[in-house]
């Protein structure tokens, strides 16, 4: 078996980037020998492609009218050493509000010569991921394809172009492009259960030899009711039980002595109730070096804000009118933030209500040595290399890679760290 990299689409990943920060920021362009980097690295943790017959398969919506419906679009006339274009359609039904696609589409070798990927102009849309590998039958391309803000919905009324495959025909007779059902799917947006409305009418394709110049009928996509992709059983996978996080113990806060409050918000968070653990650094701004980082656990609001579960003890630190601190956060996924200076007093102290809107980026999974505090490659090959199923519920390992706190690992997830991935590697504060 051979396997071809997965590319990481820096463009369309910005694009999320921007959405998701400041629309004055400029777009960053990655060199192509930082592209190569990226895609030989990532290569090593997507070798490996797991059974599909052990794949956690999304339930079908029981709402007969939400559908995603994907069609296939091929030339009228497709002769052997012709590159046959070969479009992907998607049309939803009325009200149909989609996460995004994700399809494994298998390609017969006997057919054509080893395919390749253009991602549509389609305004909206951002092809997120893309790999092809080969087994002995069939090329298998893999692709995600989400909306430009993975926080809203992907809503596609009319007939879309989703994706363009190339191929060069090599022999005559009647074919089809197929998808791999364990892997492909188009979810309602942000539904609990998730419930996988895509449906596939993919229809065949004929390679003519060159004697016989007879026309097809294009295919025309419709929006009429299909059979439902029915996936094969698999048994309810044994899940251990949700480790419940127990942030480490913090002293009562004395009302008398100087205390700290201060919010922030966690990428990807949007929910009320999520607790995690972060570290709090609070520098003198004439001798940073010296802070120690204080481990405290937040919670956040009906806004997804996080506060301190009680305000944070500083009597450690000598107060004074003129001097200026910096606070810093960081939690066990994030990078760490300088969240603005303030001059503290010995009473209870709270930041600005500005602070609030400091976002800290999510993504830093490898938090050993050198790998500390940035986003590199170590962290998206080790979320990779975790991603051996469409959806998984966030127990062990994997609760740390639940980064919007939705008790799913799934491409979501993904999305959302990926959009932080501009450069090989991304620093803290």
């Amino acid at each position: 078996m051979t396997h071809s990299p997965p590319t990481l689409n820096s463009k369309a990943l910005w694009q999320v980037v921007k959405s998701r920060t400041s629309p004055h920021l400029n777009q960053l362009l990655l060199t192509g020998g930082l592209i190569s980097t990226v895609v030989g690295l990532v290569m090593i943790f997507m070798l490996a492609r797991t059974d599909p017959g052990t794949q956690d398969i999304r339930s079908q919506a029981t709402e007969a009218n939400l559908k995603a419906i994907l069609t296939l679009q091929t030339p009228d006339l497709i002769q052997v050493g012709d590159t046959a274009p070969l479009v992907l359609l998607l049309q939803t039904t009325p009200g149909t509000q989609i996460d995004g696609v994700q399809l494994a589409i298998l390609i017969p070798k006997a057919y054509f010569e080893t395919p390749t990927i253009e991602p549509s102009p389609t305004i909206g849309l951002n092809l997120a991921y893309q790999t092809i590998t080969t087994d002995t039958n069939n090329y298998l391309i893999k692709v995600i394809i989400i909306g430009q803000n993975v926080n809203q919905p992907v809503v596609i009324t009319e007939v879309t172009p989703l994706l363009l495959i190339r191929a060069v025909a090599k022999q005559s007779g009647q074919t089809e492009l197929t998808l791999d059902n364990n892997l492909s799917m188009a979810t309602l947006f942000h539904t609990q259960p998730t419930q996988n409305v895509l449906v596939a009418n993919l229809g065949s394709i004929t390679i003519d030899d060159g004697t016989t110049p007879t026309l097809l009928p294009e295919p025309t996509p419709t929006i009429a009711p299909t059979q439902a992709v029915t996936p094969r059983p698999t048994p309810a996978p044994t899940l251990t039980p949700t480790p419940t996080l127990t942030p480490s113990p913090i002293p009562t806060t004395d009302p008398l002595l100087p205390s700290l409050k201060f919010s922030f918000k966690l990428q990807g968070v949007n929910r009320v109730d999520v607790i995690t653990n972060a570290w709090v650094t609070i520098s003198n701004q004439a001798d940073p070096a010296s802070a120690m980082p204080i481990q405290t656990a937040f919670v956040s609001n009906s806004a997804g804000v996080f506060w301190p579960i009680q305000p944070i003890a500083i009597n450690h630190l000598i107060l004074d009118d003129q001097t200026q601190y910096q606070i810093a956060v960081k939690t066990t996924t994030s990078l760490r933030k300088n969240l603005g200076l303030i001059h503290l007093t010995s009473t209870p102290n709270q930041t600005p209500s500005s602070w609030q809107n400091q976002k800290l980026m999510v993504g830093d999974f490898v938090q050993t040595g050198d790998n500390n505090n940035k986003i590199d490659i170590s962290d998206i090959g080790w979320i990779f290399s975790r991603y051996n199923q469409l959806t998984a519920k966030a127990v062990g390992e994997l609760t740390k890679l639940d980064v919007n706190y939705d008790g799913e690992f799934d491409i979501s997830d993904i999305a959302i760290v990926l959009s932080n991935y501009t450069q090989l590697e991304i620093n803290g504060d």
